[in-house]
């Protein structure tokens, strides 16, 4: 099933996925988005006909481990472009011993190197820093297609934070406006990511009925119980986007450098006030 390394696109995400620290980052990232979307599959509230289960751009394999060590009578497969991160979610499975577990090569761009009706579920966080939205409808196209009749597609993404600090706001504001000059956003003004309000428009689209939408929000505020995880989250991501936010023009690396510092004192305010939101969109594929 891998996917040749001369066939994987050049890497569209925003970040360096081969960074240590990011493969920290998204590790840390997974127990927040996992605690405030209230578990693993949350919405979902029958696992007994779910028995393989496809997580698209696992990174270093957070979700799909949990889940696998959560539901031992499901077989998981976690996807990635990443070398590295695969070789690291694999060493965690030796090491938890999960048999259930295994993962693949595989550039969501592509077209799927599953057979068609492979699995009961097929989950995909965060695609919205990869893909175009020319791109999205293909991508839901596949996941649609390696999905068995009955089973189940489902997506989250995410939109900035919204929050009472000015140097916190005007990172915001620069990231989104950097997503449309890259055109990976479908705001029309660059003023959020846009993505959450296309998802149940998309599963609709590709063919999936009962489609639902389940909202998340993360209390980020100082002292709030999500703060410290994002804090650190912050920390990482604000000083790793700055080669691409200078690569497109957006910012000079004194003006990153010094925005950085800001960032950090608002963040680290006790009158900081803050807000992350997350949206869960699923749907069917016609039995």
């Amino acid at each position: 099933m891998s996917t040749p390394e001369e066939q994987i696109h050049e890497s569209t995400y925003v970040l360096d996925a081969e960074n240590a620290a990011e493969m920290a980052r998204l590790r840390k990232q997974h127990e927040m988005v996992t605690r405030t979307m209230g578990g693993l599959l949350s919405e979902q509230t029958d696992l007994s006909s779910v028995h393989e289960v496809l997580d698209l751009a696992c990174g270093p394999g957070g979700w799909a481990l949990e889940l696998a060590a959560a539901y031992p009578h499901i077989q998981v497969t976690g996807a990635d472009t990443s070398r590295n991160m695969l070789d690291f979610a694999r060493s965690l499975a030796v090491e938890q011993g999960l048999n259930n577990v295994n993962f693949c090569i595989q550039d969501v761009l592509e077209p799927f190197n599953f057979p068609s009706a492979s699995f009961d579920l097929v989950n995909a966080r965060y695609l919205c820093g990869i893909l175009t939205p020319r791109d999205w409808p293909r991508v839901v196209s596949e996941m649609v297609r390696v999905t068995r009749p009955g089973g189940i597609v489902r997506l989250t993404e995410p939109e900035m934070g919204i929050s009472n600090n000015a140097a916190i706001e005007e990172f915001s504001y620069l990231f989104t406006r950097s997503m449309l000059r890259s055109g990976q956003s479908f705001s029309p003004d660059g003023r959020h990511m846009g993505i959450t309000p296309m998802l149940a428009g998309m599963l609709r689209d590709a063919g999936l009925v009962d489609v639902r939408l389940k909202a998340h929000v993360a209390d980020t505020s100082f002292g709030g119980p999500d703060y410290a995880d994002a804090l650190e989250d912050g920390t990482v991501f604000v000083k790793l986007i700055q080669p691409y936010l200078i690569r497109l023009g957006m910012i000079t690396q004194e003006a990153a450098d010094q925005l950085y510092q800001r960032f950090m004192e608002g963040n680290q305010s006790p009158t900081l006030r803050s807000l992350y939101y997350m949206l869960t969109a699923w749907g069917k594929v016609p039995a």
